[in-house]
């Protein structure tokens, strides 16, 4: 995919479709610009999850396990398109098919969006019907401030920030006082306290935050209590049956499969599956002859 495909577009802050929560902050972009699906912004739940660039394994396995469990309650999933962490999030809310909002601190237009080893992933993330964000128009000159200051909309736009690995200067604690600020709650993982990769979210813990070594918590406290949300996530689904799930979900009518499969892009086979496991956990039925509909 090239941006030239694509138009990007924008929206005022006097349109309906701006962001409620960006409206509620003292100094909201005047104009948003996106490239993706906007309604990826109509969300019941979203959470900011950030950390560093220079992660740890352990602070990958600990972002990858968070958000897989947010993912799969259905949660959207905010960013900075950032490599580490960021990475990691965004990869797994598409892995788990969950909306994902990327927050730039550059304009959208391939030639400057930041990191460009994120460029592949910024198109996945448009391809799999979520968002990029930016206050910043086409070919607009980049600064290095910009990328602090675009944290207030990652945190003013999420229900909660989970910050899963950070040191005692990182853009993270950034969002976090951001979040902290807007009187969202925040929360850390807890790390060694020998590693500097850690001292940051160790600080967090000591000045209040929330710790976290899970989603569930964070769940519970934003009042997900859809009993099927947690049934998924104690059936623990893989990606291919949570793709479907969610294919199944978002459609307005009874899904074929052959319009599964399409829209899936794996063998039939494995859509069978998929489709008969979902099935005989009570997450589907069949409308009709090989059309399928979520069971509520």
């Amino acid at each position: 995919m090239n941006n030239k495909e694509l138009e990007i577009k924008k929206i005022d802050i006097a349109d309906t479709e701006y962001p409620k929560q960006l409206k509620k902050i003292a100094d909201p972009p005047k104009i948003l610009y996106y490239l993706g699906n906007l309604n990826a912004l109509n969300y019941k739940y979203a959470v900011a999850v950030v950390g560093t660039r220079r992660c740890s394994e352990y602070g990958r396995e600990a972002t990858q396990k968070i958000t897989k469990e947010l993912a799969q309650a259905g949660v959207a999933i905010i960013s900075g398109l950032a490599t580490g962490i960021d990475t990691e999030a965004h990869k797994t809310a598409l892995e788990y098919s969950a909306p994902t909002i990327a927050v730039l601190g550059t304009g959208l237009d391939d030639k400057v969006i930041y990191p460009q080893r994120n460029l592949r992933l910024a198109h996945k993330i448009i391809e799999k019907d979520g968002i990029l964000l930016s206050e910043y128009a086409t070919k607009s000159e980049v600064f290095k401030a910009n990328f602090p200051k675009r944290n207030r909309i990652v945190a003013a736009l999420a229900d909660a920030t989970v910050v899963t690995e950070a040191p005692l200067k990182s853009g993270a604690l950034i969002t976090a006082n951001f979040a902290k600020k807007y009187n969202k709650k925040v929360y850390a993982v807890p790390g060694n306290i020998f590693s500097h990769l850690s001292r940051g979210t160790n600080q967090l813990l000591q000045n209040g935050a929330n710790i976290t070594m899970d989603g569930k918590n964070v769940l519970k406290d934003l009042g997900v209590k859809n009993d099927r949300n947690q049934k998924i996530l104690n059936l623990n689904l893989n990606i291919l049956e949570m793709r479907v799930l969610n294919l199944i979900k978002n459609s307005p009518d009874a899904m074929h499969i052959d319009k599964i499969i399409q829209k899936a892009k794996v063998d039939s086979s494995e859509v069978s599956v998929a489709l008969t496991n979902l099935v005989l956990n009570d997450l589907i039925k069949e409308a009709s002859s090989n059309c399928y509909i979520i069971i509520q």
